[in-house]
């Protein structure tokens, strides 16, 4: 006589949440900035959509643009490689996209200080006096901790020109 046995096998349904609350929370916590995330995202996309009267591009990484000079010597296709200096002298003028002034600076661009992603790859691609309108998702811009001016989360719209270095006509001497 031959006796089947059969048993069953039981498998437990996938939970993200199993590692605890500190698991939780982190995940809840990931989950908000993503939403969050996507929201600005949606904003800016809306502002495009109400502006018809210009043409905007949409940079590979989410933020919007469109230039309103381009200087003389403006390469269309640059190479993006970063330049030896990458300090630059910008203009930058800042608004919410509710149309919310926030400031107007004439400063020295350091991306070793945690400037925005958006303006480090942007002035890759622009020379001296071409000037630039970004709308920025905040992720893109002054993400999470904002800055003294920028409130954190805040999508922007931002005019932003690079100027010449002022520190061309030094001349270095050797002592």
């Amino acid at each position: 006589m031959l006796a089947v046995i059969l048993t069953g096998c039981h498998r437990r349904p996938f939970n993200l949440f199993t590692g605890g609350d500190k698991d939780s929370t982190e995940l809840l916590d990931i989950y908000a900035l993503q939403r969050k995330s996507i929201e600005a995202e949606n904003e800016v996309i809306a502002v495009i959509k109400a502006d018809s009267t210009h043409r905007w591009a949409q940079h590979e990484f989410g933020w919007w643009y469109r230039y309103t000079h381009k200087s003389d010597e403006h390469i269309d296709y640059p190479n993006l490689a970063p330049g030896r200096d990458t300090c630059c002298l910008i203009h930058e003028t800042v608004y919410d996209l509710n149309g919310r002034f926030i400031i107007d600076a004439i400063r020295e661009f350091d991306p070793s200080v945690g400037e925005p992603f958006s303006y480090e790859l942007m002035l890759r691609e622009m020379v001296d006096e071409d000037t630039v309108i970004m709308l920025v998702p905040w992720n893109f811009a002054y993400g999470t901790n904002g800055n003294a001016f920028v409130r954190p989360y805040t999508n922007i719209r931002t005019r932003l020109t690079r100027h010449s270095s002022p520190y061309i006509d030094i001349e270095l001497t050797e002592e």
